[in-house]
């Protein structure tokens, strides 16, 4: 009996220390509005404000997880920075924004090779911006949004793509119309599947809104599903998985700082509250996966003091869930379409099939004639919400006029099929 009662305790030991959010060390100078990213076995805790700074900082800490020791590097960056971007590109970082001196150099990307020095990489108006979400895919470097740190030249995209190469910049996404005044700034940001995700945000109110950019064609798309509640300040990164976002702490307009975590599936659009809340309430705070943990960083608690705890959890503990959401309790917000019929039928010279979109998703059209033989590939891309009418001329895939008759056309999206059949008479 006493040896299962020992059993017992030791496998409650082991539950709590590995599945719970656990505080492992204090940082050197704690700070908010820094960056956190990992270079082989040291993460490294860029920038920031603290208690002591009123200003950004040029300081780098580096925190050794395996030994759970710190060195802080004085001076390693050239510009003092906080709400600032980091990025790994090569054997360097990549660090622009949220400058506190407004000559040129707050213009500017420095690259720093985890060990010397920064040295100033380039120059353009678009690094001009703090708490902006960036991706480091291939060659080029995605920022979003942000506000500028100093109004001395002309006024930002929301989306900008820079390429690392030749220092090129490329700014004419469709969305950048509809951000032409402001636009969002503390948002979370994570690149899966080709696709850069983004959570939330300030936009004058604290933002619900789930949005991502198709790496494929440069489409915007802004998903019906939203947050479960407005969310700004957080940190998302990637689960190895390739399935799931993780969404760590951040704030809303009820509290300065939340201990709330959260999985976002890209392929069904679940939110699932993670079943262990973060020992401290924060945002603006550092966040980085390190071989099967999370560690998270610094940041502002509900009384917006700057912390210094650092935690961890295991990501095997990510499946341990609270609660999950369809994003919204709403039922139209589950993936699904309704074909609604084609018109005019019978027609000539054309028709237009017509799909109600309850959610933003990939759907396809084909045109199939008597035989079943498809003739016609009429639609291959995300769809958004609403009625939509996509015209078909009766051609097929040479653009060759087809014959008077009756013709099939299908609507598709995953597992889901659905036909009609219409007339066509010449």
């Amino acid at each position: 009996m006493n040896k299962i009662f020992s059993l017992t305790l030791i496998l409650l030991f082991y539950t709590s220390a590995f599945s719970q959010w656990e505080i492992v060390s204090e940082m050197p100078v704690p700070v908010k509005g820094a960056k956190a990213i990992v270079q082989d076995t040291v993460i490294y805790i860029i920038g920031g404000v603290s208690d002591s700074l009123i200003r950004g900082s040029k300081k780098i800490q580096a925190y050794y997880p395996e030994s759970n020791h710190w060195q802080v590097l004085q001076d390693t960056i050239i510009v003092p920075r906080f709400g600032l971007s980091v990025e790994s590109y090569g054997d360097s970082a990549y660090i622009f924004g949220g400058a506190i001196t407004s000559n040129d150099s707050s213009y500017s990307i420095e690259k720093w090779g985890y060990s010397d020095n920064a040295k100033i990489k380039d120059f353009d108006y678009n690094f001009n911006r703090s708490f902006a979400s960036t991706s480091m895919i291939g060659d080029h470097l995605y920022i979003f949004g942000g506000y500028q740190d100093f109004e001395l030249y002309d006024s930002l995209s929301y989306i900008v793509r820079f390429d690392m190469r030749d220092g090129n910049v490329f700014d004419s996404f469709s969305i950048n119309d509809s951000f032409s005044v402001e636009m969002p700034s503390h948002q979370m940001s994570a690149v899966m599947n080709d696709k850069v995700f983004l959570f939330g945000g300030t936009l004058g109110p604290i933002l619900r809104k789930i949005s991502y950019l198709d790496l494929t064609n440069d489409s915007w798309i802004e998903l019906d599903s939203p947050l479960n509640k407005p969310r700004a300040s957080g940190v998302a990164l990637p689960h190895p998985n390739g399935e799931e976002i993780i969404l760590i702490g951040g704030k809303n307009e009820g509290s300065e700082a939340l201990s709330l975590v959260e999985t976002f599936n890209i392929n069904s659009y679940l939110i699932n509250d993670m079943k262990y809340k973060m020992s401290v309430a924060r945002s603006q705070h550092a966040a980085v996966i390190y071989k099967d943990w999370i560690y998270v960083f610094g940041g502002k608690n509900a009384e917006n003091i700057i912390v210094g705890d650092v935690e961890k959890i295991m990501l095997d503990s990510l499946d341990e869930v609270a609660s999950t959401h369809l994003a919204d309790a709403k039922g139209y917000f589950s993936k699904s379409f309704e074909l609604i019929g084609n018109y005019p039928n019978p027609f000539n010279p054309q028709t237009s099939i017509i799909v109600q979109v309850n959610n933003a998703q990939h759907l396809a059209i084909n045109i199939y004639d008597i035989q079943g033989r498809k003739i016609k590939s009429l639609y291959d891309n995300i769809m958004t919400r609403g009625k939509h009418a996509i015209s078909w001329d009766a051609t097929d895939d040479s653009q060759q006029s087809v014959t008077s008759g009756i013709y099939f056309y299908t609507v598709s999206s995953g597992d889901i099929i659905k036909t009609n059949r219409m007339l066509f008479i010449k």
